[in-house]
């Protein structure tokens, strides 16, 4: 998680939610990083075009999608996980590749990829178990633990 050196730092001390991206190269050096778009204290829209066009101008073929959450809350919502997926399945058409997308607040992050995959082993262990009461929760450095 080196790129997130590269967030801006007004969107960690915002009251307002803003979408960044990172832009990559090829072997996953930061290439760009810009705000592409502000919303208001709860809610941020961003289209595919916003960040494709960014990223074609800096000819970087990967990135990392990042949204603050003012609150603090480190939950992806049912909403960025449809545009995280919305924009990944767009960048492809592209030749662009979505690395993550990771939501950041003043002290710290979460990873959509990290919290996918502890979703899965957490699936698969309640598949083997039959239990159900195992899930997946964000812990502060961004890595995802079992309640």
């Amino acid at each position: 998680y080196d790129y997130i050196k590269s967030i801006h730092p007004e969107m960690l001390n915002s009251d307002m939610e803003m979408a960044a991206i990172i832009g990559m190269s090829a072997d996953n050096h930061p290439t760009v990083s810009s705000i592409v778009s502000v919303g208001d204290w709860n809610k941020v829209f961003t289209t595919p075009a916003q960040v494709l066009k960014m990223l074609l101008l800096s000819e970087s073929p990967r990135f990392v999608m990042c949204h603050n959450h003012p609150s603090g809350g480190l939950i992806f919502s049912d909403t960025d996980r449809a545009g995280a997926d919305r924009l990944k399945k767009a960048a492809v058409i592209m030749g662009i590749e979505m690395l993550d997308s990771i939501i950041v607040t003043r002290d710290s992050f979460a990873s959509l990829v990290a919290v996918e995959n502890s979703e899965k082993e957490v699936a698969a262990k309640n598949d083997h178990t039959g239990e159900t009461n195992i899930t997946p929760t964000p812990t502060v450095n961004g890595v995802v633990g079992s309640a």
